[in-house]
C-alpha cells in the first residue's frame, strides 16, 4: 500500500507552532511515531525519510530525534509531497536519579522557548565542544577530513555523535563506544542531562505528551526501570509509554500495556529506525488503534469507515 506522490495535504492541517489540526485517518491506517533523522543520530534525510515512509505505506510518522527538532518542519514539508503527516515530536534523555532515560514528547510547540530554547543553547556549545576537540585531534595525529564530517552530519548542526562516525570512518575507533572514549579523551561528550521531572513539567505546561521511550529495553546503557520507579515517573506527571518497540518481547508489550490500560495511560508504538539498513529497527507499519488516545490529542482522529 503506498500514497500517491504529490498528493498534498489539505490546507491548514499544519500550524505556525508545527503541530497538527483537523486531521483524520482512517481505522485502517499504519503508522510508525518513533524514527531519527540526521538531526541525531540517525542516517535518515527528511527527503529519504518521507521517501521511505511513502514506500511502507504509513499515513503518518513522528521524528524522534535526540534532543533536536531541527528536521522537524523539512521533514513535514517533504513527507506533505506524499500525502503522510507528520507529528512534532522529539526524543528527549534525561535522568531519573542516576540512570538515564529517554523521554518521546509528542505534540510539541516548535515555538515554545521551554522546549526548544535548551536544544539551541546546547548545539551553540556542542559546536565550540566539537571544533577544540577536532584540533586536539589533529594535533595528535589524527585529524578528520572535512569532507568525511560532513558526510556524518549532512549540513545539521555538529554534535559528538556525528564525530564519533567520523572517526569509525577514518579507522581511528572501530565502533561507538571506542570512538566515544576517543573522543572524550578529547573533551568531546555529552552535556549533562536534565532531570526527568524538570522535562516532563515544562512538556506538559507547553502541551506537549511525554512518553517514557523503549521502557523494557535492556541492553549495555539501557536500564528498565522498576515497578517502584515507574510509578514515581507516572506520579511525577508522564503521560504514558512506548509499548510497541523492536526490543520489546511479547510479555513486554502485554505488561505495559496492562499498565497502560489500569491506569488509563497513553499508548505509542514506533520502530525507533536510525537508517535504511537498519537490519533489526526497519520503518514498521503499526496499527493506528494502537497509539489512538495519544494521536487524537496530537490533532489527530481516527474514523471508522466500516
Amino acid at each position: 500500500m503506498s500514497h500517491n506522490i504529490d498528493h498534498v495535504q489539505p490546507p491548514g492541517t499544519v500550524q505556525a507552532t508545527g503541530r497538527l489540526a483537523g486531521v483524520s485517518l482512517t481505522h485502517d491506517a499504519v503508522v510508525d511515531l518513533h524514527m531519527h533523522t540526521t538531526a541525531s543520530d540517525g542516517r535518515y534525510t527528511p527527503e529519504s525519510l518521507a521517501k521511505a515512509a511513502h514506500e511502507a505505506g504509513l499515513a503518518l510518522i513522528a521524528p524522534g530525534d535526540h534532543d533536536r527538532v531541527d528536521n522537524v518542519r523539512p521533514l513535514q514539508r517533504e513527507a506533505a509531497r506524499y500525502g503522510i503527516y507528520v507529528i512534532p515530536a522529539v526524543e528527549v534523555s534525561c535522568m531519573w536519579g542516576d540512570t538515564q532515560y529517554h523521554l518521546l514528547l509528542y505534540n510539541v510547540d516548535l515555538t515554545d522557548e521551554r522546549i526548544v530554547g535548551p536544544f539551541e543553547e546546547n548545539k551553540r556549545r556542542y559546536a565550540d565542544m566539537c571544533a577544540a576537540g577536532l584540533e586536539e585531534l589533529a594535533r595528535r595525529g589524527m585529524p578528520v577530513d572535512p569532507a568525511v564530517l560532513n558526510l556524518c552530519h549532512r549540513g545539521q548542526a555538529i554534535a559528538p555523535y556525528h564525530v564519533f562516525q567520523a572517526l569509525i570512518k577514518h579507522e581511528y575507533a572501530p565502533n561507538m563506544k571506542e570512538a566515544h572514549e576517543l573522543a572524550k579523551s578529547v573533551g568531546i561528550d555529552f552535556l549533562p542531562l536534565p532531570d526527568m521531572r524538570d522535562v516532563i513539567n515544562n512538556a506538559r505546561a507547553g502541551g506537549a505528551i511525554p512518553i517514557l521511550a523503549h521502557p523494557a529495553r535492556a541492553e549495555p546503557g539501557f536500564h528498565p526501570p522498576t515497578e517502584q520507579t515507574l510509578n514515581a515517573m507516572i506520579d511525577a506527571g508522564l503521560m504514558g509509554f512506548e509499548v510497541w518497540h523492536p526490543y520489546h518481547t511479547a510479555y513486554d508489550v502485554a505488561w505495559y500495556l496492562k499498565l497502560c490500560t489500569d491506569r488509563g495511560l497513553l499508548t505509542s508504538s514506533g520502530s525507533d529506525t536510525h537508517a535504511p539498513n537498519d537490519p533489526r529497527r526497519r520503518l514498521t507499519r503499526w496499527p493506528v488503534t494502537y497509539s489512538q488516545r495519544l494521536l487524537e490529542l496530537c490533532g489527530v482522529s481516527v474514523v471508522d469507515t466500516s
